[in-house]
């Protein structure tokens, strides 16, 4: 990044190009856009030396990138210049974004912005406009970005800046689609693809063309979605980079699908999936797999399509991704609902629903709760299915998801037909039309109008014929068949109740074209989709028999060779018996040649097979090593539900006694007895919540034994930013830390997992510290290594506790000295922790006196 500052700097000086120029030159190379690139209306280089500092900090310190800002600000409040003041703010928000603080970054993007407002020469700033709009659009803050990005247009297209308008209606197409205003988003995209292909900027071009079609395929629009990726495909093809080859594959094949063209969707899709597997490209693997699991679904490939699905969840459950996990569940539930194994559907979608509704995505929660009501409607449980259908409304309702309310309210009317409350059933209906011809979804419109249709044709035949005929009326713009069979059936039904024989007479022979026509076209869909199985089966024999064909070729070649060899060998012997017959010492040279030769391949047979044995030994070897670890793993299973049977009972039984008793006697009881029980089921609940928080670490480390990603860092900022974590903590018991770590001393380690241990050791030394006492944190460094020790004067360890403190069998939990309860499992923790990053953990303690951990850590790579 210093560089590119330089060059900036270095162009403006040596060419009459502005800064808005300059800035321009840079943003074609990079995505990333920052404060410090432009220089704004500023007529002191010192601010703008101070905002390039900042920027250029903000990667690896920023702790400094803040400090600056805040000096920027500061300068700008002594000297009463709102506009140094609006540069500070924008820096400071850029700041917290970089470092997801989205939050604070909001508050310093409105002060910036309300400063603004009362600063006319920033006013008539394109580049504040810019600056502005970008910041509140990270905030959510749309229509007030869209405000500034327009007056920033407004300025630069009397001007004709090409750079700036692209980037800003590019920005606009974003801000657009955030408020799903799709139209104009399209619309912006265009525009700026046309100043993209003045400039010749292939990366402009590209997100143009991928925002098109993002925003088209919002619309529905998957014609143009796929023409958009296409254009992007040749692009990017022309690159010659596979991983990006393989993405728009990817996004092609989505489109294809969406259109129903599943030959070249499951062939782009496949290419893809094999460039990514290449790559170990996780995240595009997992989107392909899905996929292709919906392709094969549509095509009634259940087995195909179960097994990307369960290769999908079993990626995102390696992954710890909530909300992956929540939508390859609700995909095998989807599956297994189209095998009628509805208990197994059910299983899946529940699972959905118990992880945590604070992490998971509201539509995968809503996404299950809609099938679990589809799923209680088939298995005849009408009530329960109503329940769960209510529910996935509200969540609608709550995301503001207008197809999927029309969906769920379509499912609530056929649930209120089987209770036999028609009235309600209608209303559902109306409220699922009127949402999908807002939304232009005309096959929901359709089908809700044909069932509004069913529902009327007993109580009111008149109303009942007119929904059926706007129904029919919209099925065959789709040339749906099965609405229209639906609705004739229903029309047929009505004129035979009231005796209209030839009214009838001709809707059954609608009917029985109809069924005629589904059930050929059902048969050429099943050719169809047989035909492109069995073409991707047939692909994928091919790529086995190639691999067999290189494998047999392999073998040919090795034989040839040996039967060259023992051609060569024959031609040998028979030239020697020659020469014995010349001449007896020949003969003995060729004597001698032949015991030389005999012995060279007994000595290879011995080499051969004394190889052959080190292998086998060491195969025996690596056995033994995975039996030993499968024993860990084994014992380490049954150490992790014996400590949750024996440490997590005590606290949840105390809750649930404590709970029951206080319910019970809660109007007997005084107020501060009330108090006193709430207090002991706080406590019981935090030991609970650090027991296991502490215990799904170390679980996570022993049985999915996760490597350490280890790189150089400073050991001071690693410290520093646990003492920052802990200060509350420490400023409740109003403890003091004295922190001496060397800013310069470096670590090679993984950079969580020592936070995690040192802000271990900072909360067990803030438990056992009385109030008002002080904790020391400093360093030692040697050549090759760095010590931290993290020291108490609190209430120390008995000897006969330090015997089982790093140990799980016996593990140790001690009060503090305010009662705070320790789950015994810390410890253990860290010295895991620190052995996997090839370091080591100690301690000194005293009873009364105090304790002191220390840890150390290599400064090189180990």
């Amino acid at each position: 990044m210093n560089a590119l500052y330089f060059v900036i700097n270095y162009l403006k000086k040596m060419t009459n190009m502005n800064y808005c120029t300059v800035f321009f030159i840079f943003l074609l190379t990079t995505s990333n856009t920052s404060i410090a690139d432009v220089n704004f209306t500023l007529a002191d280089p010192q601010i703008q030396d101070l905002l390039i500092e900042a920027e250029s900090q903000l990667t690896n310190s920023p702790e400094d990138s803040l400090r600056i800002a805040k000096i920027i600000l500061n300068i700008g409040k002594k000297k009463q210049d709102t506009g140094i003041q609006v540069y500070g703010l924008l820096m400071l928000g850029h700041v917290m974004e970089a470092t997801n603080k989205d939050k604070r970054a909001g508050e310093y993007y409105l002060k910036a912005m309300n400063l603004e407002r009362n600063e006319p020469t920033l006013s008539s700033d394109h580049n504040v406009m810019f600056f502005l709009s970008d910041g509140l659009r990270v905030i959510n803050k749309y229509t007030e970005a869209q405000r500034y990005l327009e007056k920033g247009i407004a300025l630069q297209q009397q001007k004709g800046d090409n750079a700036y308008l692209m980037h800003a209606y590019d920005l606009q197409s974003s801000l657009y689609s955030k408020q799903k205003v799709y139209n104009k988003a399209i619309k912006s995209s265009q525009t700026s693809l046309l100043y993209a292909r003045d400039m010749q900027s292939e990366i402009f071009i590209l997100r143009a063309y991928r925002k098109i079609a993002q925003s088209s395929k919002k619309l529905g629009d998957y014609n143009t979605s796929k023409e958009y990726n296409e254009r992007a495909l040749e692009i990017v093809k022309a690159s010659g980079n596979p991983q990006k080859i393989a993405q728009y594959l990817e996004y092609v094949s989505t489109d294809q699908r969406a259109l129903g063209m599943y030959a070249s969707a499951l062939e782009n899709a496949q290419h893809a999936l094999l460039i990514q597997r290449n790559h170990n490209n996780t995240y595009r693997i997992s989107n392909l797999l899905l996929n292709l699991s919906i392709i094969y679904l549509k095509l009634s490939s259940y087995d195909r399509s179960l097994s990307y699905a369960l290769e999908l969840l079993s990626i995102h459950e390696g992954s710890g991704d909530l909300n992956r996990i929540a939508s390859a569940c609700n995909q095998v539930g989807l599956i297994y609902s189209r095998l009628k194994r509805f208990d197994d559907a059910a299983y899946y979608h529940e699972r959905t629903l118990s992880l945590n509704p604070q992490v998971v995505d509201e539509r995968y929660q809503a996404s299950a709760l809609r099938s679990l009501a589809d799923i209680k409607l088939e298995v005849i449980e009408y009530t329960t299915s109503l329940t769960y259908a209510e529910k996935a409304r509200g969540l609608y309702q709550k995301i503001n998801d207008e197809r999927g309310l029309a969906t769920v309210d379509y499912t609530t009317a056929k649930i209120y037909t089987n209770l036999g409350n028609n009235e309600q059933a209608v209303k559902s209906l109306q409220s699922a039309i009127q949402l999908s011809s807002e939304l232009d979804d005309k096959w929901n419109e359709a089908r809700s109008w044909v069932y509004m249709g069913e529902v009327l044709a007993k109580k009111d035949q008149d109303k009942s014929r007119n929904s059926l005929e706007k129904g029919i009326a919209i099925a065959k713009i789709l040339n749906a068949k099965s609405i229209l069979l639906d609705a004739y059936r229903i029309l047929l039904n009505i004129e035979r109740s009231q005796k209209n024989l030839d009214t009838a007479l001709h809707y059954y022979d609608i009917v029985s074209d109809l069924v005629q026509e589904i059930d050929n076209k059902e048969i050429d869909d099943r050719i169809a989709e047989l035909k492109i199985i069995q073409e991707t089966e047939k692909q994928e024999r091919e790529i086995e028999r190639l691999k067999r064909n290189v494998i047999i070729r392999e073998l040919e070649l090795s034989k040839q060779a040996s039967e060259l060899e023992i051609s060569n060998n024959k031609n040998t012997i028979s030239a020697l018996e020659l020469e014995r017959e010349r001449s007896k010492l020949i003969t003995l040279i060729g004597f001698t040649l032949i015991i030389v030769l005999t012995l060279a391949f007994v000595y290879m047979r011995y080499r051969y097979l004394k190889e052959s044995q080190n292998i086998l030994n060491n195969h025996n070897i690596e056995v033994e090593k995975r039996n030993h670890s499968l024993a860990e793993l084994n014992l380490t299973k049954d150490r992790f539900f014996s400590i949750i049977s024996h440490d997590l009972r005590t606290p949840i039984a105390s809750i649930i006694a404590l709970s029951d008793t206080l319910n019970e006697h809660f109007d007997d009881y005084s107020l501060e007895k009330i108090k006193k029980y709430v207090n002991n089921i706080g406590k019981a609940s935090d030991q609970t919540f650090s027991l296991l928080e502490n215990l799904l670490s170390w679980a996570t480390i022993q049985i999915q034994n996760s490597d350490p990603l280890p790189k150089p860092h400073k050991i001071h900022d690693i410290c520093l930013l646990a003492i920052h974590q802990i200060d509350a903590a420490a400023t409740a018991k109003d403890i003091s830390i004295e922190y001496t770590v060397n800013e310069t001393d470096t670590i090679y380690a993984d950079k969580n997992m020592i936070a995690t241990v040192i802000r271990n050791l900072l909360t067990n030394a803030i438990k056992f510290t009385p109030a008002k006492g002080c904790i020391c944190v400093y360093s030692n460094a040697l050549e090759d290594s760095v010590t931290i020790h993290i020291k108490d004067y609190g209430i120390g360890i008995s000897d006969d506790d330090q015997k089982y403190i790093f140990s799980l069998d016996n593990h140790v939990s001690r009060k503090g000295t305010y009662g705070e309860v320790g789950t015994g499992l810390g410890l253990a923790l860290c010295k895991d922790l620190m052995e996997k990053n090839a370091g080591t953990l100690n301690f000194h303690s005293k009873k009364g006196k105090g304790s002191e951990f220390f840890f150390t850590l290599p400064k090189n790579p180990y």
